[in-house]
Protein backbone atom coordinates (compact mmCIF):
# COMPACT_ATOMS: atom_id res chain seq x y z
CA UNK A 1 0.00 0.00 0.00
CA UNK A 2 1.64 3.41 -0.79
CA UNK A 3 2.36 6.00 1.58
CA UNK A 4 1.48 10.11 1.15
CA UNK A 5 2.96 12.57 3.03
CA UNK A 6 2.26 16.75 2.90
CA UNK A 7 6.18 17.93 2.72
CA UNK A 8 6.05 22.62 3.75
CA UNK A 9 9.19 23.98 2.28
CA UNK A 10 10.22 27.83 2.54
CA UNK A 11 11.90 29.73 0.21
CA UNK A 12 12.69 33.27 -1.32
CA UNK A 13 9.55 35.74 -1.26
CA UNK A 14 8.25 36.06 -4.65
CA UNK A 15 9.73 32.16 -5.74
CA UNK A 16 7.15 29.92 -4.37
CA UNK A 17 4.94 29.32 -7.99
CA UNK A 18 8.24 29.09 -9.60
CA UNK A 19 9.32 26.69 -6.93
CA UNK A 20 6.09 24.66 -6.88
CA UNK A 21 6.31 24.64 -10.22
CA UNK A 22 9.74 22.86 -10.55
CA UNK A 23 8.65 20.51 -6.91
CA UNK A 24 5.68 19.17 -9.15
CA UNK A 25 8.86 17.70 -11.62
CA UNK A 26 10.25 15.36 -9.08
CA UNK A 27 9.36 11.97 -9.62
CA UNK A 28 6.61 10.91 -6.49
CA UNK A 29 5.23 14.46 -6.33
CA UNK A 30 1.67 14.14 -6.33
CA UNK A 31 0.96 17.72 -5.90
CA UNK A 32 2.93 20.94 -5.17
CA UNK A 33 1.29 24.36 -4.67
CA UNK A 34 1.79 27.78 -3.46
CA UNK A 35 0.40 29.16 -0.03
CA UNK A 36 0.48 31.40 2.17
CA UNK A 37 2.01 31.63 6.09
CA UNK A 38 5.00 30.18 7.50
CA UNK A 39 5.41 27.69 4.46
CA UNK A 40 5.33 28.86 1.19
CA UNK A 41 5.00 25.77 -0.75
CA UNK A 42 2.98 22.35 0.30
CA UNK A 43 3.49 19.18 -2.03
CA UNK A 44 1.87 15.94 -1.73
CA UNK A 45 4.08 13.52 -2.60
CA UNK A 46 3.66 9.12 -2.47
CA UNK A 47 5.89 6.23 -2.00
CA UNK A 48 5.75 2.61 -2.35
CA UNK A 49 6.20 2.21 1.26
CA UNK A 50 8.24 4.51 4.03
CA UNK A 51 11.98 3.73 3.45
CA UNK A 52 11.47 4.91 0.05
CA UNK A 53 9.41 8.05 0.90
CA UNK A 54 12.96 8.66 3.24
Amino acid sequence: MPISAYVFVECTAGAARDVAKEVSKIQGVKRANATTGPYDVIALIEAPDINVLG
